[in-house]
């Protein structure tokens, strides 16, 4: 959950308490001081402040009198310097340090740039200071701006100063064969663009569930794959916004799922104060009645809760909290499990986990060499540093183990970080021997770094090495990691190549990456100075344009400079028999903030399980997919019946003139779209979706209750919680139904396929392109059919009946026709399928998987999936420890 989300809730119990807001000492005019080479630092002090604004918002403009103070000052650096600090092995920084007398007062802190926009933000909660580094900041003036969350009496000192910051060493360079894991093209999950977040756990029959928060009041959606990763389908589809939990319709707001050791599922949706979770017992077919957590209503969540099940069936939640502006409460993380009669979704407090000094929670893993009595549980947190160090390094990353099921619990520190991995998070994970694993990212530097330690000594941590790659993720964010055997190790993370802040960044093109290590316990037995680690790109194209925000307010609402359509972080599962990778991330286009959650999957390279040997799985790039007869259901008002016209059997992508897209869907029956309406709805569409770079557009046949038939096309809308199927003005589809070879055939011109490309704010008129050119790939290319109650344009959720396997085509990313149209310089052609990044990774082995030719989703692989599944749900044992 985002400071915004959380700030909503405190906001309100401080209007509850009668908390208002008190004048403070203006400060005057006064000449700017300059931080230099020469001279660098500078120090202020500010206050006293007695107000209360829940609020906080550092970043935003001080409209609200007297609850927020601004001090300006200068940066002086000369030509080069930065790249003098690089070839030294440093990154030149600026550091912004804010310091009070008691963490029982809050401020907010940002870095504001000559125009007043904000570049850097920090919002941690109960702490006495608050610290943001700032990379690189170019020479000019600047702004520090304190917001009041709540203070009495408090006075402030800013300490700011330009700071050579020198990143942790790199891993070793892995240049042993198949060590670096290929991945297939990407999987739309959610067939919409307005969710993010995503979490990824995988059941023990192979079954993966997906779940993505969509905003406070919407409810949070659940999807699951029973064909490994090849489609996805929500579940709840008779609820609305497709929740599972019906009972909880203010939630949205984060979420999160745990599956335990027999496949029960547990779905979890925060909703204002509350946590419903519900827990379903016939993999996601339905679930119990949803249970709230009982929280303290004084002490709100204030950070995304995360979610365990053990090998002993308990199933945990745990989650940061604290007071807003009063209250008895302290903050902590809380950790909460399931009580009474097992299985039957009731959570009540088990343990509060460094009462008063936690300030964010981490994820939670399960030991697996658990076999016997409580359950063993690790949780990562931040906390304050009070050591000897706390002025260079303010926080301490943590870990929480209980080995009893919740009864006890004990902490351990794992680093002092001079500055908050906060929203670009850190993550942890257990080995099969129950070795514990960290990786987590250090501002400034911008790189992702990695620890382990042995299960018996969780206060003694490795050094930690640098695991991204250069020079294509300089940058690096949002890091998860996932491991199986010892030193089998997976860290995915969003990187871009320049090193610099990722809030604030035109142009910048973001990937998904995998940094993979097979000796990744070598320094725990001292038989290697460096684990040594090979690296993948896990996207076929970049996912996110411009800045990821990940510090609001701190970042601009314009798309051009920075926006939050990513979302925050992507996540890694393992399947537990074969102990292939899967990865869900966030796919942002350039002309639309929404996303799209995607799952990729790994098709070569090493396996999790050292007796796995390497894993290998089909591609899904080529021109076609099949799809599996039999497998269109309706569930459209409870009641549920197959529908046959939306039974999809191919999908198939052509050109067959110069400027033209083909569209060919073959299907069990087109001579019975009237039944599939009959049982409720009012309109369905069959068709494909597509993303280019620009956006993500779709071609269809709609068919209306009374027998009205339509050839549509547009680009898809994200219209509140749910997806939109609007078609686009001017766009004009020629299509046909063959009875005899069960197909639907429609033919769209591409230069009809246009889309507005995100624009500086100066920039009143943005640019209008042509998004679909020939010879350009296109990418999740997925077959669809569904209902909706109503129209399958509106904001009503859309009754999933049939979804085909995806694939990628081959081709340039852009061709020099769009770039005529007026794409921008960073959107040059970049070659062929095969130059697209990681294509070839001589460094370290890495490669983006086979091309397009021979690697078609057949329909004996897609049959061979499901008898798979079918044997797994009664044969599949859960994989032992190692």
């Amino acid at each position: 959950m985002s400071r915004t989300l959380r700030l909503r809730a405190v906001a309100a119990i401080a209007a509850a308490a009668g908390l208002g807001s008190l004048v403070f000492p203006g400060t005057g005019a006064r000449a700017l001081e300059t931080v230099s080479p020469a001279a660098l630092s500078m120090a202020y002090d500010s206050g006293p402040f007695t107000a209360a604004n829940p609020g906080g918002a550092a970043g935003q403009p001080c409209a609200a009198p007297n609850l927020c103070s601004t001090h300006g000052f200068a940066v002086s650096v000369p030509s080069g310097y930065y790249d003098s600090l690089r070839a030294a092995g440093e990154t030149g920084v600026l550091q912004v340090t804010a310091t009070w007398a008691s963490a029982g007062d809050d401020f907010d802190l940002a870095l504001l740039d000559g125009n007043g926009s904000p570049v850097a933000a920090a919002s941690t909660h109960g702490t006495a200071f608050e610290r943001l580094v700032y990379t690189e900041p170019a020479a000019g003036t600047y702004d520090v701006r304190l917001a009041i969350v709540h203070a009495n009496g408090a006075s402030v000192h800013v300490d700011v100063r330009l700071v050579p910051l020198t990143p942790a060493p790199a891993a070793a360079l892995s240049t042993g064969n198949g060590t670096a894991p290929a991945f297939s093209a990407g999987t739309p999950v959610a067939l919409e663009r307005s969710t993010g977040e995503p979490h990824l756990q995988i059941a023990p029959n192979g079954d993966i569930y997906v779940d993505a928060p969509l905003t406070p009041g919407t409810n949070s959606l659940l999807y699951q794959s029973i064909d490994n990763g090849r489609t996805f389908k929500p579940l709840g589809p008779d609820h609305p916004n497709n929740n599972p939990l019906p009972t909880n319709a203010g939630g949205g707001a984060a979420s999160a799922t745990a599956i335990d050791a027999d496949g029960r599922v547990c779905f979890s949706d925060l909703s204002g104060l509350t946590i419903a979770v519900g827990c379903s017992a016939n993999d996601g077919k339905s679930f119990a009645p949803s249970n709230p957590l009982v929280l303290d209503p004084s002490t709100p969540v204030i950070g995304h809760h995360w979610a365990a099940a053990t090998r002993q069936h308990e199933q945990f939640i745990a989650a940061q909290v604290g007071a807003a502006s009063g209250g008895p409460s302290q903050p902590g993380l809380r950790l909460w499990k399931e009580t009474q009669t097992p299985g039957n979704s009731v959570f009540q407090q088990v343990q509060v986990i460094d009462a008063g000094q936690s300030t964010e929670a981490f994820n939670l893993a399960v030991d697996p060499t658990d076999n016997d009595g409580g359950g063993t549980v690790v949780g990562g947190y931040l906390r304050a540093n009070a050591g000897a160090d706390k002025a260079q390094n303010p926080f301490q990353l943590m870990v929480w183990r209980t080995t009893d099921g919740g009864q006890s619990v004990t902490t351990h520190p794992v680093a002092n970080l001079p500055s908050n991995p906060g929203s670009h998070f850190a993550s942890f994970d257990v080995d099969t021997h129950g070795n514990v694993y960290a990786a987590w990212v250090e501002q400034g530097a911008w790189d992702v770094v990695y620890s382990v330690a042995k299960q018996t000594d969780l206060d003694h941590w490795t050094a930690p090495v640098r695991v991204n790659r250069l020079p294509e993720a300089a940058t690096a964010v949002e890091p998860t990691i996932k491991v199986g055997d010892p030193g089998r190790v997976f860290i995915a993370y969003y990187g871009a190549p320049e090193r610099a802040n990722p809030d604030v960044r035109p142009g910048a093109e973001w990937n998904g990456y995998l940094a993979t290590s097979v000796n990744g316990t070598c320094q725990l037995d001292a038989t290697c100075a460096q684990p040594a680690f090979a690296s993948s790109t896990i996207t076929e194209h970049p996912v996110q344009y411009g800045g990821i925000c990940l510090t609001p307010p701190a970042c601009s609402a314009d798309p051009y400079d920075g926006d939050g359509s990513v979302r925050r972080y992507l996540d890694v599962g393992i399947a537990p028999i074969t102990g292939q990778v899967h990865v869900v991330l966030t796919d942002s286009s350039r002309a639309n903030q929404g996303t799209t959650v995607t799952a990729y999957h790994q098709i070569s390279g090493p396996s999790a399980f050292a007796t796995g040997g390497s894993v290998k799985d089909v591609s899904g790039f080529g021109n076609s997919a099949t799809d599996p007869d039999g497998d269109a259901i309706a569930a459209i008002q409870s009641v549920s019946f197959a529908a046959v016209a939306a039974d999809i059997r191919k999908v198939e992508l052509t050109r067959p003139a110069a400027g033209t897209l083909r569209v060919v869907m073959t299907m069990t029956d087109v001579t019975l779209f009237s039944q599939t309406l009959q049982q409720g709805g009012r309109q369905l569409i069959v068709g494909a979706r597509f993303a280019t770079e620009f956006d993500v557009f779709w071609v269809g046949f709609r068919f209306s209750f009374g027998g009205t038939r339509e050839f549509v096309a547009g680009h898809l809308k994200a219209n509140g919680p749910v997806d939109v199927y609007s078609p686009d003005a001017g766009i004009t589809v020629t299509g046909t139904i063959d009875t005899g070879r069960k197909t639907i055939t429609m033919d769209v011109p591409e230069a009809q396929l246009q889309t507005t490309l995100q624009a500086p704010k100066s920039t009143t008129t943005p640019t209008v392109v042509q998004g679909v050119v020939d010879g350009q790939a296109l990418y999740g290319v997925t077959g669809i059919s569904f209902v909706g109650d109503t129209a399958a344009d509106d904001a009503v959720a859309k009754h999933w009946l049939d979804v085909a396997p995806s694939f990628s085509t081959a081709g340039a990313p852009m061709s020099p026709t769009a770039l005529a149209a007026g794409v921008s310089p960073d959107l040059q052609a970049r070659g062929s399928l095969a130059d697209l990044p990681g294509a070839a990774l001589p460094a370290t082995g890495g490669t983006r998987g086979p091309g397009p030719v021979g690697v078609l989703l057949a329909v004996g692989l897609a049959f061979a999936a499901l008898a798979r599944r079918a044997c797994s749900r009664s044969t599949q044992p859960v994989r032992s420890s190692q």
